[in-house]
Parts: structure tokens; sequence; C-alpha cells
């Protein structure tokens, strides 16, 4: 039982879908092209989400099955724990908790904007 001032936290699932509505929120900072992101993630509530990154916004979908620009596989763990800003996406990188193929300056640029998106919160 939990009293009125205990917040129960999200399942990952319902983590997942507000970090990639925030990126539908706050759009694409900086974006001049298209690209698309393909995140394979491993654990509770993961699968395959792609995410579109335009000028034109952002928009995402899971149960993904094709290719994109860069893919990015990690647990969903790490996923939410860089997004709350609990690890940098940068050390999270050079510690192999994540796997970045394809358009390697896209797939930092990505890291980049998971971090800003823990800090525009």
């Amino acid at each position: 039982m939990t009293t009125e001032t205990e917040v129960q936290p999200l399942d990952h699932a319902a983590r997942l879908a507000e970090i990639f509505a925030d990126f539908e929120f706050h759009g694409a900072p900086g974006a001049t092209t298209a690209k698309t992101y393909l995140f394979k993630l491993a654990g509770e509530g993961g699968g395959q989400f792609l995410l579109t990154l335009s000028s034109e916004g952002a928009n995402w979908q899971s149960d993904y099955e094709g290719d994109a620009d860069v893919c990015i596989s990690l647990t969903t763990d790490d996923l939410i724990a860089i997004a709350d800003g609990e690890i940098d996406g940068r050390f999270a990188v050079a510690s192999e908790r994540i796997e970045i193929e394809g358009d390697m300056e896209a797939g930092a640029q990505m890291i980049d904007l998971m971090d800003a998106e823990s800090a525009a919160e």
C-alpha cells in the first residue's frame, strides 16, 4: 500500500513511451536533413523502436522491422538512465554499454540529444 506522498515509478514501457514522446514534443533542434534511428532495446519493455528526426519534427514507432540510418543497441535500463540524467551518454558509449552502427556522426548527435532531453526536463 502506498501513501499519497509516494510516487509509483512508471513501468519500463511507459517510461520509454515518455522518452520517445519527448522527442516529438521538443522536435529535432538543428536538424537539416531527415535521419532515422533504430533503437534495439534489450530488457523489460524492450523491442525495436524507430525514431525519425527532421527539420519538420520527430516521430517514432514501436515494433519496427527494417533499416535505419543509425542502429543504437542498448538496454532499456541504460536508455532510461541516460534520459533521466543518471548516466552520461558518451560514458555509456565509451564503456560499451551502447553499440552504434551506421552513420557514426548521426549516432554521436543522438547521444548528445539523449543527454539534452534529460537536461531539458
